[in-house]
């Protein structure tokens, strides 16, 4: 949905619709795009099929490409028009610095739900080299190479974990590898060529996924602090009594 038009997620609302009754032919996408001419109409006509079809959650993608900070008709705003009338749930998906912005407003955190980190799974070590070890599957070299914790670190440490730039770099190395065959050179498929390759196709994203990375670093150790600090609040903290079984003298 870029550039907050909204216009166009009324008519996507239409065909998501469209989509899920099967219609061959799209009736409600042309309904809402065509037979409504102003944004009004279509906010109406979206907020009647929410309801004719019992429409219980919206999904909204790329958040961060939403207008928050305008009270017109072509903003987050007037979505929450519909929200209100309708009381279908809104489900959003975007990056954190998108979710920070909508979430500090007062009116927007009391609607919140809850927050589900689609990232976690960057930080399970098991997980990733369960990746790994399938990508390995599928290689176009001389010699195969096996998993080592060698390899999955050094992939770990150049993607951050994150799927697909796990796929792009892998891809990359074979790549790399073939290109170099073709030269006359036969590559060794080390630490030093994976750090090359990614130095060389994604130096910058590397630079952003270190940030992250250290970003994530902070915030577990903040959560760590925390708890201490709960744990030795709860140490020293004097029992309830029940006042209603002391007996006075």
């Amino acid at each position: 949905m870029p550039n907050s038009n909204f216009s166009t997620l009324y008519r996507q609302i239409g065909e998501a619709i469209d989509n899920a009754l099967g219609n061959p032919e799209p009736i409600y996408e042309v309904m809402i795009n065509k037979k409504c001419k102003s944004l009004a109409d279509k906010q109406l006509k979206v907020c009647q099929l929410i309801e004719m079809f019992s429409v219980g959650t919206i999904v909204l993608d790329e958040i961060q490409l939403i207008d928050f900070n305008t009270n017109r008709e072509n903003s987050y705003e007037g979505l929450l028009g519909i929200v209100n009338k309708t009381k279908v749930a809104l489900s959003v998906v975007g990056t954190d610095e998108a979710y920070k912005k909508l979430f500090t407003m007062l009116r927007n955190a009391r609607r919140a739900g809850d927050f589900i980190d689609a990232s976690a799974y960057t930080t399970d070590k098991d997980y990733f080299n369960m990746l790994v070890n399938m990508l390995l599957t599928w290689q176009w070299l001389d010699t195969p190479i096996q998993w080592s914790k060698e390899l999955s670190d050094t992939l770990y440490e150049c993607s951050g974990g994150i799927i697909n730039m796990l796929i792009w770099l892998y891809k990359w190395i074979m790549l790399e590898y073939i290109d170099s065959k073709s030269k006359g050179k036969i590559e060794i498929i080390d630490k030093k060529f994976i750090v090359r390759v990614n130095n060389k196709h994604f130096k910058q994203l590397k630079g952003a996924i270190d940030i992250v990375n250290q970003a994530r670093t902070e915030e577990l150790e903040d959560e760590r602090i925390l708890t201490i600090a709960e744990e030795e609040k709860n140490k020293y903290q004097m029992p309830e009594s029940n006042i209603s079984n002391m007996v006075y003298e």
